[in-house]
Formats: C-alpha cells, sequence, structure tokens
C-alpha cells in the first residue's frame, strides 16, 4: 500500500529541506503531521485502512526527524517552525485548502496553523492532542520535569557531542508496537537523540508547552475532532476534557482501552472516525 506515495521534497523558510510523502487524489486533502521522534512510517498501519479512500494524502516528515533536514539554526526547532513548512509544501502543491491531522506535538502544530493561517484548514483531527496549558504551577512543574534530562545531556559537553552527529538507522515505526505509552530502553532514546541532534530535540521540548495557552484555545474557530485514548498517560484525559469544553467547534472521541498510540493500537477504528468526521459536511 504504501509503494502508491512519492517521496518528495520542498525547501522550507530556513533552507531546511523538508520531505514529505504524497499521494494525488480527490479534492479533500488529508495532511499528517507526526509527533515528536517519529517519522511519516508511524502511519503505516492506520494507511492500510485509509489510502483506498479517494483523497489527496500528504504525510510530512517534521523537521529534524526522518528523512527531513536536521543541519540548521537549532532554536527553529518550533512549532511554528514546522508550521511554515507545512505552508512551503502546500504553496509548491497549489494546495489552497486542507484537513489535518496531528498526533501528539503534530497536535501543537495543526493548531497553530488554524490559528496563524485559519484560510487553509477545513477541518482539524487532533489525535492523542497536547491538552496540558501549563498555567498552572503543577504544570509548569510537570514541563521542567520532563524538559530536564534532556536539558542536562544538552549543556554537558560530551553528550552533547556525541548526540549531535544527526546519523542514525532508519527506524520502521509500522513495525514497533506501543504497549506502553513511554519508552526505558536507554540505548534506543539515545539513539533517537542522536538521530535527530540533541539541540533540535531539546529546544523542541521547551517549545511544545510553552506555545500554547487557554487564552489560544479561546480562539480556535476551526472544526476540530479529538480522538484520545481513554489510558492515554502522556496527555490525560481530564485535560482533553476541558480543551473540548473551551473550544466550541469541538468534538471528541473517547478510545476505550487505548494508550498514547492509537494509530498504532486500533487504526481501523481511528480511519474510520477520520473518514466520517471528514464526510459529514
Amino acid at each position: 500500500m504504501q509503494d502508491i506515495l512519492n517521496h518528495k521534497y520542498v525547501e522550507s523558510f530556513d533552507g531546511t529541506k523538508i520531505h514529505y510523502l504524497f499521494k494525488k487524489g480527490g479534492k479533500k486533502v488529508l495532511f499528517f503531521v507526526h509527533g515528536l521522534f517519529g517519522d511519516v512510517t508511524g502511519w503505516n498501519k492506520l494507511n492500510n485502512y485509509l489510502l483506498n479512500e479517494n483523497y489527496t494524502f500528504i504525510f510530512m516528515d517534521s523537521r529534524a526527524h526522518g528523512k527531513s533536514g536536521k543541519f540548521y539554526d537549532e532554536k527553529l526547532s518550533t512549532c511554528s517552525s514546522i508550521t511554515k513548512d507545512i505552508v512551503a509544501i502546500l504553496n509548491k502543491e497549489n494546495i489552497n485548502k486542507i484537513n489535518i491531522v496531528g498526533f501528539s506535538q503534530g497536535t501543537v502544530s495543526s493548531i497553530l496553523l488554524s490559528l496563524n493561517y485559519p484560510d487553509f484548514v477545513e477541518k482539524q483531527i487532533l489525535i492523542s492532542s497536547n491538552g496540558s496549558f501549563g498555567d498552572t504551577m503543577f504544570e509548569k512543574f510537570l514541563v521542567s520535569v520532563s524538559v530536564l534530562p534532556t536539558a542536562i545531556l544538552y549543556y554537558f559537553p560530551i553528550t552533547r557531542m556525541l548526540l549531535s552527529s544527526g546519523k542514525g538507522k532508519e527506524k520502521d515505526f509500522s513495525n514497533v508496537e506501543w504497549v506502553e505509552d513511554y519508552n526505558f530502553n536507554i540505548v534506543e532514546v539515545f539513539s533517537a537523540l542522536k538521530k535527530m541532534r540533541i539541540g533540535n530535540a531539546y529546544n523542541f521540548l521547551k517549545d511544545i508547552p510553552r506555545v500554547l495557552k487557554i487564552g489560544d484555545f479561546q480562539k480556535i474557530k476551526t472544526p476540530t475532532l479529538l480522538l484520545h485514548g481513554e489510558k492515554d498517560s502522556c496527555f490525560f484525559l481530564d485535560r482533553v476534557k476541558l480543551f473540548n469544553k473551551i473550544v466550541k467547534s469541538s468534538k471528541l472521541v473517547v478510545l476505550k482501552g487505548i494508550n498514547h498510540h492509537p494509530w498504532n493500537n486500533c487504526p481501523k477504528k481511528l480511519a474510520q472516525e477520520i473518514i466520517k468526521y471528514i464526510e459529514n459536511d
């Protein structure tokens, strides 16, 4: 099924080459943005149920991920930069309206696109959405704790040197079984940090929690579908329920018994929900 997708590249606003997979189809465009440390292969199981639909499909490797460029000013490793990368692809393909599907970190970039470039977005589908606003002292503490290990590796000269090559073995995420939400395999974690470069990882981790606040969520007018696992231990369901309450144009579908990775654990159900929402005018 994957061989019907064409590998393409575009040069983004800062000269970084962004890789994406493209399949020309119907007028409705589905644009997919993966999460932190992922790449386009993470959508492979979902594609078994989607690619036969008559849509135009675009799957982007976010900057510093997959086959996209990694050697650029690391301070540009932000969700705002990713939205500009999306716009670069849309301009190249002469596409002026999309339905954007974001997962985890990709949901932040999706929301930013709908806020900053609303004319491009028809609908947005947020899978395992980052529902933490970082407004309370407890949330700020959790953010600091989550960034601390990467910060230590980044500021320690030896580990920074070792984890800055941008080289590493390509990983096919379609073959990974996400039984647990967190990966505590130190070898794999270090390999992922090295492949995307530690400076890029550190700046992304700093950016994700602080880029959106409650006030920004209140500005969302784009029709939004929230697909969230009942057992997600990365972004808790109660925060996404609050998102659903704040954003009047949103609808929440809770995936029973599913963790943070529904594209891996219930791809058929996910595809059905996406198609139903896209087709429901």
